[in-house]
């Protein structure tokens, strides 16, 4: 389709799709094992693309 064409947009892309998937393990986590909010909180922190 031709909508990322610069190597930032891609990065962009891969890494919305990086929080998407960390989203669906803590939704997992959180209401079907139980997991607490901070460990959601600490689990997205440490699997994200940017720091700040």
């Amino acid at each position: 389709m031709g909508i990322y064409r610069t190597p930032y947009e891609r990065f962009g892309r891969l890494s919305y799709e990086m929080w998407r998937a960390a989203r669906v393990v803590i939704d997992t986590g959180i209401h079907r094992y139980g997991r607490s909010r901070g460990k959601a909180i600490t689990y997205l922190a440490d699997h994200r693309a940017f720091t700040s």
